[in-house]
């Protein structure tokens, strides 16, 4: 496998080349700053601060999965002409980064997380620990931090200062733009905070089920408990899927969110068992505002309903 993805990446490089002379004939005479982010909600948050001055290439196309996808040819030979890359973490990342560098070694990578304190990613062990009375500390063995930062509000703020400053710095002449933009987009930033808020007021403490563990600083944020069915990255065996179901019925779970660049058949087993419904919901989603609204919204509904189910005699 590392042999046939070192062959792709020469290949892409002779591409690269071969090209090079047309990318900057094209690069002389593009106004706007050329940009590229890895997945689709950075767009949004890029356009309300940028508006209209800048270009914008996304690594990681709809439907694909952050995880496994392996940019295209032409995708590389944009990166040749980026000012700026902005990193969020994603695995995607980890793999394609330093390669990006030898294409571009002009292109600045803005890493877009800093100044967040990101929370271990969750884990179908952390419930089993807390039930048998084990600490915090063994939760996590892996240790491994959630990537999923774009899918809370609040640390949306932090990321699109980091957005801004970077924007500026590049294109010194629009900072003044940089700025209105990002502090009428940072009130924005609020009021959908408040609007979740408001949405989930009667939710505090209750819990839904996801495949992969993509919505924790979300629950955290919220009040709410998340339970992944994902075990380490992989589907659940046998084994694992009935302790889930058995957790699922436990918890009197109503909803689990589904994410499409994931397989869903685990959530329908438990679904189908536990007696609960499939909602898929991607945390990927290019109309991030309304998607989190989705989110909350379905949250609510399932939520309630199972609210007023634990009140009856």
């Amino acid at each position: 496998m590392k042999g046939k993805v070192a062959g792709l990446f020469l290949l892409f490089s002779l591409i690269i080349f071969v090209l090079l002379s047309p990318i900057a004939g094209w690069a002389s005479q593009e106004e706007k700053l050329f940009v590229a982010a890895s997945i689709l909600p950075q767009r949004y948050f890029i356009e309300r601060i940028a508006d209209q001055k800048v270009q914008i290439e996304i690594m990681v196309p709809p439907g694909a999965n952050p995880a496994t996808y392996e940019p295209k040819p032409s995708q590389l030979v944009s990166l040749s002409r980026a000012s700026l890359y902005f990193a969020i973490g994603v695995p995607f990342e980890k793999a394609y980064l330093g390669r990006f560098f030898q294409i571009n070694k002009n292109m600045v990578v803005v890493d877009t997380s800093e100044g967040i304190s990101k929370i271990p990613i969750s884990s179908i062990h952390d419930l089993t620990n807390r039930e048998n009375g084990k600490s915090h500390g063994h939760e996590h063995s892996q240790g491994e931090l959630d990537p999923h930062i774009w899918l809370s509000p609040r640390l949306v703020k932090i990321q699109a200062q980091n957005i801004q400053r970077a924007l500026s710095s590049a294109d010194p002449q629009n900072t003044k733009s940089y700025q209105k933009n990002l502090n009428r987009f940072l009130k924005e930033l609020d009021e959908l905070d408040e609007e979740i808020r408001g949405k989930l007021s009667d939710t505090k403490g209750k819990k839904f089920m996801v495949f992969h563990p993509s919505w924790g600083y979300f629950a955290r944020d919220y009040g709410l408990d998340m339970i992944p069915i994902e075990v380490e990255g992989s589907e659940p065996s046998a084994a694992e899927l009935a302790k889930i179901i058995s957790i699922a019925k436990k918890e009197k779970i109503r909803i689990i969110i589904a994410q499409p660049e994931f397989p869903s058949r685990s959530a329908k087993v438990i679904a189908q068992e536990a007696g609960c419904r499939v909602v898929p919901i991607s945390p990927l989603a290019p109309n991030w505002r309304e998607n989190l609204l989705l989110l909350a919204d379905t949250l609510a509904e399932a939520l309630k309903d199972n609210s007023r189910e634990e009140t009856k005699p």
